[in-house]
């Protein structure tokens, strides 16, 4: 008697799983292939696709199989714990977190699911306070998984939490004492927490036998992060020198060569965006810019900086708007570009260079529509304010610029609808004054004197301005970061 179809599925999906186990990728991917081929509407064996190819470094190849499996079956918290993983590892990372939310909340007792909900929520701006509490129940259900502990970790670091990174990263060092990897990821909590001396011994025990290329990259990419402190300048030294690199701080270091601009103009990026050490990037950018004057990279960076630091969206423009009409590949070129275009009061030339944006790069970090709302808020136009922000939201539901422009629209509209999407705003951005101040006048709109006179006096709080004489105005105007 022959096999019926889903016995013979069930074969190919064992054996693809048994060769994914034993390394022997090609093979697995085969024979799960002819699965999903057998039981094309069976979950188990897009699942298993999925995994294979993930692990053969086939990335959009995992996406596409996981989506189809969580169309098939969203009944299932594996199938959202494992699309969230993968988006996560895409950096599709708000995409994530609504499948991470669903794996959890069909399955509130895993601490897979939970890792992979602070993992992503970690990333999205105003999650913060949900990434810390899945963590927390993470390292409940499982306070003796060094691998939970890892995961842990790395929310932490991403998050700034630094003793609480330490904590987990030594849980994982007593458990792993021989791992180099965790006495490295000790190292980076010990380093930002000030303790120099104790970081840099982490680190030269993890380089003391024949380090790989990564392991260097790594280490030097951590100190970088950290701002380069003078203590640890000598092991930053050895470490350029193991890999045959120069010293990316210092200026002219790079000249022209391809190789050593793409690592200076890292380290820069490094030092403005992770380290807040501007002072210490911009000499390196003017050097670059000097040797490399039409380096399309060099002028991006550049551009960013004296956006960014120095506020100067006319010598931003000048350094990228080449790049711009040329079409040049970049996201960040074309945002500096819109964003400069913006200040300069050029807002058709700004909007519509955002929203060509938004479809040309649709996964990138880098919030267009944001851009674009801001513009149509500056014309008051609020219908197009709120066609942008929904757009926005529905890629990064949580964008605390997003959510402030649309609410201040909304109050437009309606008030009913514009306080909720205020509130949002401040959960996700407590520190920005300007959605209290609109907040507070759409509850005096509604007649709450109290809630908003606490509004307000938050909003002044935080701003050090007198806003409650501006009640009938706008206050005021302080941009979001991009």
């Amino acid at each position: 008697m022959t096999d019926s179809p889903r016995d013979h599925a069930e074969e190919l999906i064992e054996r693809a799983r048994a060769l994914l186990e034993m390394g022997r990728l090609e093979q697995a991917e085969e024979f799960a292939r002819r699965a999903v081929a057998a039981a094309p509407e069976r979950a188990s064996a897009l699942l298993t696709l999925s995994r294979v190819l993930n692990r053969r470094g086939d990335g959009e190849g995992a996406l596409e199989a996981a989506a189809r499996v969580v169309a098939l079956r969203p009944d299932l918290a594996v199938t959202h714990y494992w699309y969230a993983a993968l988006l996560g590892d895409a950096g599709r990372f708000s995409e994530g977190l609504r499948h991470a939310r669903e794996a959890v909340r069909r399955n509130p007792g895993s601490a897979v699911e939970l890792g992979v909900l602070a993992r992503c929520a970690a990333m999205v701006a105003g999650c913060a306070d949900e990434a810390r509490a899945a963590a927390a129940e993470m390292l409940r259900l499982s306070p003796a998984d060094p691998v939970a502990q890892d995961l842990a970790r790395g929310v932490y670091t991403r998050l700034g939490d630094w003793e609480r990174a330490r904590e987990t990263a030594q849980a994982v060092v007593d458990a792993r004492p021989a791992d180099p990897v965790s006495r490295f990821r000790l190292g980076e909590a010990l380093l930002n927490l000030g303790r120099h001396a104790e970081a840099t011994a982490a680190f030269l025990s993890t380089l003391q036998q024949r380090p790989s290329q990564d392991q260097l990259e790594t280490t030097a990419v951590v100190l970088l992060e950290a701002g380069l402190p003078e203590e640890t300048r000598e092991l930053f030294s050895r470490v350029c020198t193991a890999l045959g690199r120069p010293d990316p701080t210092v200026p002219h270091a790079a000249g022209t060569d391809e190789r050593l601009i793409a690592w200076q103009l890292e380290a820069a990026d490094l030092l403005v965006e992770e380290a807040g050490r501007p002072d210490m990037a911009r000499p390196v950018l003017l050097a670059l810019f000097a040797d490399n004057p039409r380096h399309p990279d060099v002028r991006t960076a550049l551009g960013a900086l004296v956006y960014d630091v120095d506020g100067d969206p006319e010598s931003a423009w000048e350094l990228v708007a080449p790049l711009v009409e040329a079409g040049h590949d970049s996201a960040e070129a074309h945002a500096v570009a819109a964003h400069a275009l913006t200040d300069l009061g050029r807002l058709d030339e700004a909007a519509a260079l955002a929203r060509a944006c938004c479809g040309r790069w649709p996964h990138s970090s880098l919030v267009f529509e944001y851009v674009e709302a801001r513009c149509h808020g500056e014309r008051r136009d609020h219908a197009a304010v709120l066609e942008a922000t929904e757009r926005g939201l529905a890629r990064h539901p949580h964008h605390p610029g997003l959510l402030y422009l649309r609410g201040r629209s909304q109050l437009t509209v309606s008030v009913e609808d514009a306080l909720p999407t205020l509130r949002a705003a401040i959960a996700a951005d407590p520190d920005d004054h300007e959605p209290y101040f609109w907040l507070a006048l759409g509850l005096n709109k509604l007649g709450d004197r109290q809630a908003a006179e606490e509004a307000i006096a938050t909003a002044e709080r935080l701003s050090g301005l007198d806003l409650r004489s501006s009640l009938g105005g706008p206050p005021p105007k302080e941009e979001a970061p991009r």
